[in-house]
């Protein structure tokens, strides 16, 4: 499970798959890590040094008006994936996506307004003037190109005389243009827009950006590859081979210095109009997809999981303007009060807030298996279980964590304590643990079960419950001396299990399933939450 930390406006108590989706939906939710949002970012744009913009998935649009030093997030009105922004002034841009979005801002992002179109999926947007622009995508293999002279109230489609899909548009003035796309199709206008003429590239593997520097020198990135013309479009020849990865983005500061952006983070600089390419390092592994220059020296690259990152010295050196790299699954999360918390997930990796989760620092867990489950019985006093019969823990609020000898070498899944001493973990293979000295000694119960056990939850010092796999639900009521094995009514596994009184308590798990008791367990209901996604604790 991929854990987000995000952050409600109220104290969130209980299991979130047991909130309403309505209710879900209504509240204020922000980014806790990494900051500014996670979400893949596939287009930057600034309209001046200072002021920049970058959009993606979920309908993402961030807004920076000090050089990226902080982004502020915007409301689109869509959950949309945008792919493409476009400011024709500090006020004035567009941003288009998928399901045949187009949106307008007049007011520097502080209002954003839907556009018509009817094509399904849109890559690209370029504005040569205030009132003119380009628009380009397509639907499966039929590639479309639109173009408005009113400032986006009407979009007409073009004649391009072929049908791949496009990915990407690019005027040098304003009436030559090119656009790339799939199967190596490159495309030409010399008169706005009006017709388009197919060029050669030479190539039928996908072409995902284009550049030119004047109105005969221009580039194009595909999956490995440069193409280069001298001749405006009529001829186009391979640059340097590089390993085989998609660049996805060009950009040039003058016509013999240029950048191009693409997968694991992988940025080329040339400084001889591409007759040779140099590796940067960027400091990321992660999928850049969009890379933009302001000047020769300030340049900035956005990409998947959220990055941004930006050189102020011409690419020697980037630096990434979010507030985390930790890009990989979390797992769990625990907070013993308001402003203190817990994270864990892959690698090992253990994160900590001291307030609500406006910054998150790294701890160091001491080992580099995953950790699937986090639980404070104080503010200094701490667990962790993960993969291989791992359990760790803290006893001075995470500064250091010490292991604990589980005697198992499955995967261990969940922890709970009823007080500082006693606690339980259950974990794959039907094996449930428990300690009364504080994970000193930890001792192997009977469950009853071979299946894998997802979830431990329990009520007061007796009274306690697991889930699992197959639908399988247990009960003790001896502190886990006897466990019974029920069933709640499906053969679905089961991931989350929490009781907020004796007898009424909810479970849940994969395909959006959540069932509710009124009888200790007895007997369960299904409820109805109109979702199809695993539901964890």
């Amino acid at each position: 499970m991929k854990l987000t930390i995000i952050k409600p406006s109220f104290l969130l108590f209980g299991l979130l798959a047991f909130l309403s989706i309505n209710s879900l939906n209504a509240q204020n939710w922000t980014w806790q890590n990494p900051l500014p949002q996670g979400n893949n970012l596939y287009s930057v744009c600034f309209p001046n040094p200072n002021i920049g913009y970058t959009v993606g998935a979920d309908g993402t649009i961030l807004k920076t008006t000090n050089s990226g030093s902080s982004w502020i997030s915007q409301n689109s009105g869509t959950t949309n994936l945008l792919l493409s922004v476009y400011f024709t002034d500090i006020d004035t841009g567009y941003a288009v996506g998928s399901s045949a979005t187009i949106l307008k801002t007049t007011n520097g992002g502080l209002n954003w307004i839907a556009q018509t179109t009817s094509t399904p999926y849109l890559s690209s947007v370029f504005f040569t003037s205030a009132d003119t622009g380009y628009i380009v995508g397509g639907s499966g293999s039929t590639g479309v190109i639109m173009k408005t002279t009113n400032g986006g109230i009407n979009w007409i489609i073009q004649n391009s005389g072929t049908n791949p899909f496009y990915n990407s548009v690019f005027f040098y003035d304003d009436t030559t243009g090119y656009v790339v796309g799939n199967g190596g199709k490159i495309l030409k206008t010399i008169d706005g827009g009006n017709n388009w003429t197919v060029q050669t590239s030479g190539v039928t593997t996908n072409l995902y950006s284009v550049y030119f520097t004047t109105a005969n020198k221009g580039y194009a990135s595909e999956y490995g590859r440069m193409l280069k013309t001298t001749d405006g479009g009529l001829n186009w020849t391979y640059l340097t081979i590089f390993q085989s990865y998609e660049l996805y983005s060009i950009c040039f500061t003058d016509t013999l210095t240029g950048y191009v952006a693409g997968r694991s983070g992988k940025i080329l600089k040339t400084i001889n109009a591409g007759a040779n390419w140099t590796f940067l390092n960027s400091g990321t592994s992660t999928n850049l997809r969009s890379v933009y220059f302001t000047d020769i020296n300030n340049g900035y690259a956005v990409g998947e999981n959220g990055v941004i990152l930006k050189t102020m010295d011409a690419g020697l050196n980037w630096t990434a303007f979010t507030s985390s790299t930790y890009y990989i699954d979390l797992n769990d999360a625990c907070f013993p009060d308001a402003c203190l918390g817990y994270a864990v997930g892959n690698q090992g990796v253990i994160l900590k807030t001291n307030n609500g989760g406006a910054n998150w620092i790294a701890q160091n867990s001491g080992i580099n298996n995953t950790l699937n489950a986090v639980f404070f019985t104080s503010s200094d006093i701490g667990y962790a279980v993960g993969d291989t019969g791992k359990i760790i823990k803290t006893i001075n609020g995470g500064v250091d964590w010490i292991a604990q000898n589980s005697g198992l070498t499955q995967n261990l899944n969940s922890v709970f304590f009823t007080n500082a001493d006693t606690g339980y973990v259950v974990g794959m293979s039907g094996k449930i643990l428990k300690t009364i000295d504080g994970g000193t000694n930890w001792l192997l119960q009977t469950s009853g079960v071979t299946n894998s056990l997802y979830s431990v939850y329990f009520f007061d010092a007796h009274l306690g419950f697991a889930v699992g796999a197959s639908g399988r639900v247990l009960k003790t009521a001896d502190g886990g001396t006897n466990w019974t094995v029920s069933y709640s009514g499906s053969t679905l596994d089961l991931k989350a299990v929490y009781f907020p009184t004796a007898d009424t308590g909810y479970i849940s798990g994969v395909s959006g399933h959540i069932r509710r008791t009124i009888n200790g367990g007895t007997n369960w209901t299904q409820l109805t939450n109109h979702i199809n996604v695993v539901l964890t604790s």
